[in-house]
């Protein structure tokens, strides 16, 4: 019976030994995880400051906002990480916020460009004008005929305008509803971390995360019609 004893003792004994270690190799990893994770996050909006050095002062203004509320939305993320709803659902909403600011910050940096480009198109209305006026005038059918195919290019040339003033209205449009989605999100978040539905708040900030994506395809759409026109 002793003996029986002994060996049920030395077995505990044993098991706690190797156990222990076991559960904090297993709770450091979860850390170095946890850790890497926000790693990625940081060296991300690192790159995203060092990016917003290159738009100019102008653009700034409409990017200041945006790259202020994903610094919140981190923050938020980081002091409430142990709310049940954030843990499921901060790390995807931390991603996401910083894929809306690398996109506006592309968006704008190409706008800036496509502003340049209007910048040196004169007044091809009035030099239209003068174009038809000479077709008018002209003295010989060789001659009208050149001039209708000065008028034709330069006809084309102002449709081109005309959609690249399309394309920076409609970037325009897409800062302003990154802006407000990401108002959205931060709202979201911190009513979850206030709260105690784990389910209901991951669900709402999952819904936000949702408009988030469809936010960044419109933008992916935005940037291919830029590319043609650069």
């Amino acid at each position: 019976m002793r003996w029986l004893l002994l060996v049920g003792s030395l077995a505990a004994l044993t098991y706690g030994v190797i156990a222990a270690p076991m559960i904090a190799i297993v709770g450091l990893g979860g850390l170095v995880l946890s850790g890497l994770m926000w790693s990625a996050h940081r060296a991300k909006a690192l790159r995203a400051a060092s990016s917003f050095d290159e738009i100019s002062p102008n653009d700034r203004v409409y990017l200041r906002p945006i790259r202020r509320l994903r610094d919140e939305i981190e923050a938020l993320v980081l002091e409430n990480s142990k709310s049940p709803a954030i843990k499921v659902i901060g790390g995807e909403a931390i991603q996401e916020a910083n894929g809306i600011l690398s996109h506006s910050i592309q968006l704008l940096k190409t706008r800036a460009s496509l502003r340049k480009v209007l910048s040196q198109k004169g007044d091809p209305n009035s030099e239209i004008n003068t174009l038809q006026n000479q077709i008018a005038e002209a003295a010989s059918g060789e001659e009208k005929s050149n001039l209708e195919l000065a008028l034709n290019a330069r006809q084309l040339e102002l449709s081109h305008y005309g959609e690249i003033e399309g394309i920076i209205d409609r970037v325009d449009g897409a800062i302003t509803q990154a802006q407000a989605a990401l108002s959205e999100m931060k709202a979201r978040i911190a009513v979850a971390a206030a709260g105690d539905k784990e389910g209901e708040s991951s669900s709402e900030i999952e819904d936000t995360i949702t408009r988030l994506r469809s936010l960044t395809k419109s933008f992916d759409e935005v940037e291919e019609l830029m590319k043609v026109h650069i």
